[in-house]
């Protein structure tokens, strides 16, 4: 039995904790503790439960993946290959994402907090201080303490990242320099949803930010997409 404790107890997590909010934000459980919605257009939100090295047969260790994969990104991620068209979005193929936080972690308190703590050299009891986005589970106790908090930060996160399946939101964000709920290359995103539309004004506007060689391929290749969108 206790050979099979981290596998029962991330079953136990998912089921219990996980999968309702995910139902209630219509993402569909795939392998690997994957989750995906998947809009009519084939833009998505992953959401991904990624197993740590680190775990043991006894403790369950994970890194929970969030993105938002619109399509002509995935496209670009995938260089147009019609071999992977049948392959579902991943998340490290995403546009905009990040990782959810554990809500005790030093390294997400304001920065004030935080320095004030590192340099008295004294972490307070019930403060974090390793791997901020590393969530651990050892016991049933555990799944439940911190399922439920797993809970009501999965839906919260959710929540922030559901809008941008809506590209015209995401769009708008991207163009007036808002906030986004994860890391996300600016510029080279907005060509490419821009180029998803064909040839503008504005996506020449974008493509000239990007005018170190280093982007000389990226920007070509969102001039061939523009091109072909333009002939739909």
């Amino acid at each position: 039995m206790s050979g099979h404790l981290a596998r029962n107890l991330s079953r136990t997590l998912c089921r219990e904790f996980v999968d309702p909010v995910m139902a209630e934000h219509r993402l569909v459980s795939g392998a690997g503790h994957v989750y995906r919605r998947v809009e009519d257009d084939g833009d998505a939100l992953v959401v991904e439960f990624q197993r740590s090295s680190s775990s043991t047969r006894n403790a369950y260790l994970f890194f929970v993946n969030v993105a938002v994969v619109p399509y002509p990104w995935l496209l670009h991620m995938r260089s147009d290959s019609t071999a992977t068209d049948a392959e579902l979005p991943e998340v490290t193929e995403g546009l905009v994402r990040t990782r959810l936080a554990k809500p005790n972690s030093l390294w997400t308190l304001p920065r004030e907090e935080m320095l004030r703590i590192l340099t008295s050299g004294r972490v307070p009891a019930g403060i974090d201080s390793g791997d901020h986005s590393l969530w651990s589970i050892d016991s049933p106790q555990v799944v439940a303490e911190k399922g439920a908090t797993l809970r009501t930060l999965l839906a919260e996160k959710i929540a922030e990242f559901a809008p941008l399946l809506d590209r015209g939101v995401l769009k708008e964000r991207l163009r007036s320099g808002a906030t986004l709920p994860g890391d996300c290359p600016r510029d080279a995103a907005l060509a490419v949803l821009l180029a998803d539309e064909g040839p503008s004004a504005e996506l020449d506007g974008v493509l000239s930010r990007l005018g170190d060689p280093d982007f000389s391929s990226f920007v070509d290749w969102v001039r061939r997409y523009a091109a072909r969108a333009e002939s739909r």
